[in-house]
């Protein structure tokens, strides 16, 4: 297992990235319960629910493609000059993050509709997450969280020494983040101006390794993953 992408469907299922050779996210019930492997093209690597139908997933392999995971199709396959990581969905529009080239922004027919570059084009960004107004993306090399506007200009950046290989990030309705260190084995909550920030949960709740980080604004529930497979599914009060 090699888990670097996780999802909350509607009806609450858990939908889990494996980026190794098995090609295929895998769907859990709430309580754990395995309930099917969904094959995809290829190795994904980090996945957007769109709704309780359609996901965004991603493949290294410079390809982001749009499919049902009911009927199986593929309703959109785009292929890009970079490779393709992180993926939000917010508000109608795809986000597709792509190593060197940065963020590229499509609505859902796979129209391009502007490309976001900067600081996200920089090595070391892997993973991002959007709100209404704001774009954040950690860098794991500088130990660093970013937070922009959506034409890309600064908000705040964050680095901290309890945040080491930071890696998954997610944002609740109130613009605070939720940000994985995978080699500190933490999930800290960093607050909306960047100034204040908590740990959540570390090694003694069961992180290590720990790669993907979402919450489900609706539900408020927080699932992430380590890299071995195991999952933690919060309650957010």
């Amino acid at each position: 297992m090699n888990v670097r992408g996780c999802g909350i469907l509607p009806n609450n299922n858990l939908l889990i990235a494996n980026y190794n050779e098995d090609k295929a996210i895998m769907e859990y019930s709430d309580d754990g319960t395995h309930i099917r492997d969904i094959t995809v093209s290829d190795t994904p690597f980090d996945l957007a629910i769109i709704d309780g139908d359609r996901i965004a997933v991603t493949y290294t392999k410079k390809i982001m493609e749009i499919r049902n995971i009911n009927n199986k199709m593929v309703h959109m396959k785009v292929t890009f000059e970079w490779g393709c990581y992180g993926i939000p969905y917010q508000n109608g529009n795809i986000y597709t993050l792509l190593v060197i080239e940065g963020i590229v922004v499509m609505d859902m027919s796979g129209k391009r509709l502007r490309t976001i570059d900067g600081k996200f084009a920089a090595l070391g960004i892997y993973h991002i997450t959007t709100t209404n107004n704001r774009i954040y993306c950690t860098n794991h090399a500088k130990n660093s969280v970013y937070c922009c506007s959506m034409t890309s200009e600064d908000i705040w950046t964050f680095t901290g020494q309890s945040l080491v290989n930071a890696r998954g990030i997610s944002a609740d309705g109130d613009e605070n983040v939720f940000v994985v260190g995978t080699s500190s084995n933490n999930l800290m909550m960093i607050q909306h101006d960047g100034k204040v920030s908590k740990t959540l949960l570390t090694e003694s709740d069961g992180l290590k390794n720990t790669v993907p980080v979402h919450y489900n604004r609706d539900k408020k529930l927080l699932l992430l993953c380590n890299a071995n497979g195991d999952a933690f599914l919060y309650s957010v009060i």
